[in-house]
């Protein structure tokens, strides 16, 4: 067998490495434990199939039939889909904060521009993307 053939086993179905989750302790340092220490977000990439379900939800066309594409809107639920901790979907944290939307209920907890930015930046990396950190800050703040 030559040693492409040997790569190419690598690629067969069963063979990659499962998808861990990670550790973020810089999103917030305003949410700590007992002992004063920030809370790490626990986040893991999501399915490729995901993401292009949420860009085309997030994809419209005008009446001139020009797409417009939201893409702050997508980026931030990505963010939701990938954050496992906190749960952004969980029923009593949203009535918590009086929300109904996962993303507004982020926006809700990581008020302040910066937090949000370091979030949606570590979604960007946990889903394998090589986005440069300023274009993430652009579309936090839109």
């Amino acid at each position: 067998m030559s040693d492409m053939n040997k790569l190419m086993q690598a690629f067969m179905k069963g063979n990659a490495k499962p998808v861990q989750e990670r550790k973020f302790q810089n999103i917030s340092d305003r949410y700590v434990d007992e002992k004063g220490n920030p809370i790490p977000f626990v986040m893991k990439a999501i399915p490729q199939s995901y993401v292009e379900e949420i860009r085309a939800k997030h994809t419209r066309t005008d009446r001139e039939g020009n797409e417009k594409y939201d893409a702050v809107r997508a980026n931030a639920e990505i963010a939701v889909k990938s954050t496992k901790f906190p749960d952004f979907t969980n029923p009593e944290l949203l009535a918590s904060y009086g929300e109904q939307d996962p993303i507004d209920l982020a926006k809700r907890i990581l008020s302040i521009p910066g937090e949000y930015a370091n979030w949606i930046s570590a979604a960007t990396e946990v889903n394998g993307y090589t986005k440069d950190f300023e274009e993430l800050v652009e579309d936090a703040k839109n």
